[in-house]
């Protein structure tokens, strides 16, 4: 079994997804989902000292953190060798990008509008927001653009981005395009 902290539900959707895709299906993953980067940040503390027994999994945004490592400085004592923490850049949502044909597919727009380097995204949610908006499909301007002035996401996302996840995203597709996904895959896989 590994305990492993996530900071929102749909982080948990694709650290589930990802470790059954990188042959970690076997291993029983039982998820905290912190509900924000705060609260990841306050539970990661209890995730590393608890990792001196045994192996913990953790996966957040660096978000606008200069770079990993000053992020990770955070943690008191340093990161222990058995809390596998990454940190998706700049979001998780440059890993879902990734899987270009398969989400430009979903979000109804033409695969070249998504970046070929989505880890250098300064705000990828704010991309998917922005290309939601432009879709052909309906269900996504509705679901996905924010419906209001000030919302960051519509309505849906986070049951839509769920749902993609769980049924047409592939972290093989995805790997060649998010150096932070392929190093997690790569330190995931070893646990």
């Amino acid at each position: 079994m590994i305990h492993a902290l996530v900071e929102g539900y749909v982080d948990g959707c694709l650290l589930t997804a990802l470790f059954r895709q990188i042959g970690q299906g076997h291993r029983k993953l039982v998820v905290h989902d912190a509900r924000g980067a705060s609260n990841f940040w306050k539970s990661a503390e209890r995730y590393n000292a608890a990792a001196r027994h045994k192996v913990m999994v953790g996966l957040a945004d660096l978000e606008q953190a200069a770079c990993v490592p000053a992020q990770l400085s955070t943690l008191k004592g340093g990161v222990s060798p058995n809390f596998k923490l990454r940190l998706a850049e700049r979001m998780l949502e440059s890993w879902i990008m990734a899987d270009r044909a398969a989400f430009a597919a979903f979000l109804g727009v033409a695969p070249a509008r998504l970046p070929l380097e989505p880890d250098a995204e300064p705000h990828p949610k704010k991309l998917v927001a922005s290309l939601a908006r432009t879709s052909k499909k309906r269900s996504i301007r509705e679901g996905l653009a924010p419906a209001h002035q000030g919302a960051l996401v519509g309505p849906e996302y986070t049951p839509m981005m769920a749902g993609f996840i769980d049924a047409h995203w592939d972290s093989a597709r995805a790997r060649p395009f998010s150096p932070s996904l392929e190093r997690a895959c790569e330190s995931w896989s070893k646990v």
